[in-house]
């Protein structure tokens, strides 16, 4: 004789963090605006990591010295940074859109009655844009590598046998994992979809740059530790450079740290506010 376990009248099951990450995963792989953003991510970062390596390897004969030592001591930053500078763009709109198209449609409202709790529908919605733009970030990164690789190779060898190559193509999903984060986080607080964008892409792609042009050393410092700025780019390089302030592997750290402090503060206020 067995015994059937049943709830109690009245009462529903709270869904687990897996649960919620399916359905997430579910919604993000049926809107339109994934494909298109995806495909526009795929278009920037292989066609301007193609773009220039071609260019370099057309007019190596004409570079300066210092330009070669510079190509010689750090190929790989070549193939992977030109293109995921601009496809960080494409990610940070997918990001933004993950959460405040729902804002915008009221949708929002029915998913926090099914999900009371907020913290695992903020941390299920990080986890899968996270995840696929990791996963993005590495493919495209090998892609890029295998394509450029026979081009660069004739006149610098660079080989995934090399430890720092292969730590630059697999940092390269931390890179843009990492920005997603960001993004989706700003985007959270925002609750908005051309303000999260803007925002997004302001902190990433702008301010970065801006911040150079501050004086003296300050615009040197804030331009590194920003979102998107030295640190990240850190990176998709070999790290053989010791010139530069902070290595790769500090690169990740500051990249990863922005994106937990940013969801921290992106749940918080989720939590306190009403929707």
């Amino acid at each position: 004789m067995t015994a059937t376990m049943t709830a109690p009248a009245g009462t529903s099951r709270v869904p687990a963090l897996s649960d919620v990450m399916a359905g997430e995963w579910i919604k993000l792989r049926s809107l339109r605006s994934t494909r298109w953003t995806l495909g526009a991510t795929v278009l920037l970062v292989l066609g301007f990591s193609s773009l220039a390596v071609q260019l370099y390897a057309g007019r190596y004969s004409h570079l300066s010295a210092s330009d070669r030592v510079e190509l010689h001591e750090d190929p790989i930053s070549l193939v992977l940074q030109p293109g995921m500078a601009w496809g960080v763009i494409s990610v940070c709109v997918l990001a933004a859109l993950t959460v405040t198209s729902e804002y915008s449609t009221g949708a929002i409202r029915s998913l926090m009655l099914a999900v009371p709790a907020r913290r695992p529908v903020i941390l299920a919605k990080a986890a899968v844009i996270s995840l696929v733009t990791f996963v993005l970030g590495d493919v495209l990164a090998f892609v890029a590598f295998f394509v450029s690789a026979p081009v660069i190779n004739q006149h610098v060898e660079m080989s995934l046998s090399d430890g720092w190559a292969l730590r630059a193509v697999l940092g390269s999903g931390v890179f843009l994992a990492a920005t997603a984060v960001l993004a989706f986080s700003v985007a959270a607080l925002v609750r908005n979809t051309a303000g999260g964008i803007t925002a997004a892409v302001g902190l990433v792609f702008v301010a970065p740059n801006a911040a150079g042009f501050l004086p003296g050393r300050v615009g040197n410092y804030v331009s590194t530790y920003l979102p998107g700025g030295r640190a990240g780019q850190m990176i998709l390089t070999s790290g053989r450079d010791t010139t530069h302030v902070l290595g790769p592997w500090a690169g990740i750290i500051v990249a990863v740290g922005w994106a937990v402090l940013a969801l921290v503060m992106a749940t918080v206020a989720v939590r306190r506010r009403d929707v």
